[in-house]
């Protein structure tokens, strides 16, 4: 039986841009998700995930999705089995089922599912996540469970999980700067007696790529072998939740493109509240870039570019500014 809804849908499931990325760090602030957040992801078929590494670039621009999933993150308190996870910060509701998460300052832990008929509370709640954690750190957790399912069964796994890479994800609909990616391995087995002892083993490698402040994988790739039969798939992030995010960070900053359309010249103009390293560039619809305007450290506060669009082809661009480790964005039409 599969432990839970977190994997179950997650098997549904340029030397200018290396240079410029920075180490991201998550924290629980920037990863931990609240009751309300609903997320859409797209389902698409398994691809390698690729090496590990400092600086690099993923290039997942032409998977052909094959479905979506909604993620609705609910209030445990308000789910018929909340009594069972009293610890339990958040749910992932699908339907009849609920997924049963814990956030707390130190880490972000899974206490069970219910799903199936099932009622499975961990006894011995597994980290999903550690905070802070950022490039090569990496820690261990062990996780069990003691549940009936027609008979009594004695859940018990290790997790193994490591930020390995860091870089520059590219999606079907644009190019995300400063991802962290987390690859856990998991190892469990589920024990119990009927007429005889029955040992069922389960082992997984999933990869997430995460960006500050989305709360949720930008992208996940995952494989399941579950007593001998093999499950993988992937997921993205729907660019929804991308832009709000970064639209947020456009907010504070005050990012602002005038005139806009515009067929000629236009002045990019933000603010910063203290010296910052900043970059900031043009990417086109396919998620390139067209033009790096800005790559260096810049002294607080008022920030003045002109950007001379008169070679530019009519359509629809992203002018994206780094500030720190933190991404905003402003759409720009050429007429």
């Amino acid at each position: 039986m599969n432990k839970s809804l977190f994997l179950i849908f997650t098997l549904g499931v340029s030397a200018i841009v290396n240079s410029a990325q920075a180490q991201s760090t998550i924290t629980a602030a920037n990863f931990t998700p609240h009751p309300g957040e609903n997320f859409l992801v797209h389902l698409f078929p398994y691809q390698t995930a690729g090496i590990g590494g400092a600086g690099l670039i993923w290039d997942f621009s032409g998977v052909s999705p094959t479905g979506t999933a909604n993620m609705n993150h609910v209030d445990p308190a308000a789910t018929p089995s909340s009594a069972s996870f009293p610890d339990a910060t958040v749910s992932i509701s699908q339907g009849s089922a609920y997924s049963y998460f814990e956030g707390t300052s130190s880490g972000y832990f899974y206490d069970g599912v219910v799903a199936s008929g099932n009622l499975i509370p961990y006894s011995d709640a597994e980290k999903m996540m550690t905070f802070p954690f950022t490039y090569l750190d990496t820690y261990s957790d062990n996780f069990g469970a003691v549940f009936t399912s027609g008979v009594t069964i004695t859940r018990a796994g290790t997790v193994n999980v490591t930020a390995d890479a860091y870089g520059t994800l590219i999606l079907p609909y644009g190019t995300l700067n400063n991802v962290i990616r987390v690859k856990v391995i998991e190892s469990y087995t589920d024990s119990y007696t009927v007429t005889v002892p029955v040992v069922l083993t389960y082992a997984s490698t999933i990869y997430y790529w995460y960006k500050a402040d989305t709360h949720y994988p930008v992208l996940s790739i995952s494989s399941l072998d579950q007593d001998g039969t093999l499950y993988q798939g992937a997921t993205y992030l729907d660019q929804a939740h991308i832009s709000a995010v970064e639209e947020n960070i456009t907010n504070a900053i005050h990012l602002n493109v005038f005139p806009n359309p515009t067929n000629g010249l236009s002045v990019i103009s933000f603010e910063l509240t203290q010296p910052e390293k900043v970059q900031l560039a043009v990417y086109d619809n396919l998620g390139q870039l067209v033009e790096m305007i800005e790559q260096n450290q810049l002294g607080a506060g008022n920030q003045r570019y002109e950007l001379n669009t008169a070679n530019y082809a009519s359509g629809l661009y992203t002018l994206k500014v780094l500030v720190g480790d933190k991404a905003g964005m402003k759409k720009i039409s050429v007429l």
